[in-house]
């Protein structure tokens, strides 16, 4: 638990040390200060736990070097991870919201999920179908609800059908009404 502090000290710094960088400034230095002086104390926090917990001299010394490792693995893997961070969140933002392209579903589609996080399915046919169909006499149908295998609709007259989904064949289905049409 301790190396967390550490990693978590490590982060502010090299964060604020990115998007401030040598700004100058009175706000600027506030928040090199303040986001140093948050990483230090949290370094302090985790060496301390750390050292707690540690048994013996090796294990202490063991420790105390590893959040050294830390620091300086951290500071340079994360200067280098950071700016490509904002640089890929800004050009999400972007082409998301002012170019209006639609960067989760590519990302998905790349990788054959869907933008939800689970496997793309195929549509159901039963979704698919339109809110009007229509009889070989031209009366429409309205979509009532979808029921598991089936669709059910209703006429104005009272009259109604159910489209199962395996009647369906293109933009036509073979009813306990008849034939039925729609639209695309």
């Amino acid at each position: 638990m301790g190396f967390l502090f550490t990693i978590v000290g490590v982060i502010f710094k090299v964060v604020c040390d990115v998007l401030v960088g040598n700004v100058g400034g009175e706000n600027s230095e506030f928040a090199s200060g303040l986001f140093t002086g948050l990483a230090v104390i949290l370094t302090i926090i985790g060496v301390l736990k750390t050292l707690i917990k540690a048994e013996g001299g090796k294990g202490k010394l063991g420790g105390a070097a590893f959040h050294g490792v830390i620091w300086l693995v951290g500071t340079v893997l994360l200067r280098i991870l950071v700016p490509i961070v904002i640089v890929a969140v800004l050009a999400f933002i972007v082409c998301q919201f002012f170019l209006g392209i639609d960067v989760l579903r590519m990302i998905g589609r790349l990788f054959g999920v869907a933008a939800s996080g689970t496997a793309e399915k195929k549509e159901d046919p039963l979704e698919a179908l339109p809110t009007i169909v229509y009889d070989n006499d031209g009366v429409q149908y309205f979509k009532q609800r979808i029921s598991g295998d089936h669709v059910e609709y209703a006429a104005d007259g009272g009259k109604t059908l159910t489209i199962y989904n395996t009647d369906i064949s293109g933009n036509s289905a073979q009813t306990n009404a008849g034939n039925i049409h729609w639209y695309v």
